[in-house]
């Protein structure tokens, strides 16, 4: 074996450095070109996914009840126990405005997605399953003084007469599916968005109001008054949980258990009922 490189083999190793600086440089350019979004454009951003989930959904919704010939639709939204059609006609199109708004975002710097956003952590990552669960008790525990009959109005008019096959299928969704677009869109875009904006403006105080200013936003676009608080409590806890992992994957297991724990909790009522 040689130990004097060829002039080819030289030509390769001292040309790959400048090669490797220069897509470097261009990295760095592209990255820096993207724009930066204002808070207003998030908020309106924001806001625009929202309602125009609301209408794709009361559009799909529509379009279901003509197929089943429903002539008395504003009778059946406004019925306590919805049929399971509106429900997930209702799922579909709210999350179809979410994940585009989720989508847009992503051409603004401070919104691409990092590397390890999605990445697994082993085992440990069950520990905010079980957090979810407990922050759902914690939730129930601060209503519980107030002794209010109406709390669980929103998961029974979510079910509504769904059983059998329609329960599990909205089960699953409310369980995995909600957890996960919701997190994409309130921590994912939101809160991540704001965070970077407040960060530079406030730097540690930034963050928390950052993460209050999406849990509210969270509470309300949930549209129940009265679980406003628990709801913006969670939405806060959501947000902390993703700032000190900067992964997603944290936020959503806790927001499945959460979830979890209110189905298996209907589950018990209707057992008790049958």
């Amino acid at each position: 074996m040689s130990l004097v490189p060829s002039l080819e083999g030289g030509f390769v190793v001292l040309y790959e450095p400048v090669v490797r600086v220069r897509l470097l440089a261009y990295k760095v350019m592209m990255t820096s070109s993207l724009p930066r979004p204002g808070v207003g454009l998030l908020l309106i951003g924001a806001v625009l996914g929202y309602v125009g989930g609301q209408i794709l959904a009361t559009l799909l919704i529509v379009a279901v009840a003509a197929v089943q010939q429903q002539s008395h639709l504003a009778t059946i939204l406004s019925a306590s126990r919805a049929p399971w059609w509106v429900t997930i006609g209702g799922f579909v199109g709210l999350w179809a405005g979410m994940l585009a708004t989720v989508r847009w975002g992503k051409r603004f710097e401070a919104l691409q997605w990092p590397a390890n956003v999605w990445r697994p952590a082993g085992f440990t990552d069950l520990l905010f399953l079980a957090g979810g669960v407990v922050l759902q008790l914690v939730v129930d525990a601060g209503y519980a003084p107030f002794h209010l009959r109406s709390l669980n109005h929103p998961i029974t008019h979510l079910f509504g007469a769904a059983h059998g096959v329609s329960f599990v299928l909205i089960a699953v969704l409310t369980v995995v599916g909600a957890p996960i677009v919701e997190e994409c869109f309130f921590r994912g875009f939101l809160y991540r968005g704001l965070a970077a904006l407040w960060r530079d403006k406030w730097r540690g105080q930034g963050l928390w109001v950052a993460a209050v200013a999406s849990g509210l936003l969270f509470g309300l676009a949930h549209g129940e008054l009265l679980q406003l608080p628990g709801l913006a409590l969670v939405g806060i806890v959501l947000a902390r949980v993703y700032e000190r992992t900067q992964r997603l994957l944290p936020s959503i297991l806790v927001h499945v258990g959460f979830n979890s724990l209110t189905v298996v909790t209907l589950l018990i009522q209707r057992s008790g009922r049958a």
